[in-house]
């Protein structure tokens, strides 16, 4: 993979681990945002999807459908199958 596409999967990914990061600081207080926490959920799974996308070299769709980035990932990788219960974070996207 050339430099600048790991560079831009390494940023996605970044992004991703941030979503996570305040996932993280959220459940932690006595009464988180759990709108927030669903949010960043559905926010993280899209970008470590869209990040294995771009690694691939293949144009993501530009969705907030969990659905629509996972078909696209299964078509390059089976194992994405596996994944479906993502599908529920779609409904966070708003």
């Amino acid at each position: 993979m050339e430099d600048k596409l790991k560079e831009i999967v390494k940023q996605w990914i970044l992004k991703a681990e941030h979503d996570l990061n305040l996932i993280e600081h959220e459940v932690k207080v006595s009464d988180p945002t759990t709108d927030m926490i669903c949010f960043h959920a559905q926010q993280s799974v899209k970008k470590y999807f869209k990040a294995f996308l771009i690694a691939n070299q293949i144009n993501y769709p530009h969705t907030h459908n969990i659905g629509t980035i996972l078909k696209s990932c299964k078509d390059i990788n089976p194992n994405f199958s596996q994944l479906t219960d993502s599908l529920i974070l779609t409904h966070y996207a708003m």
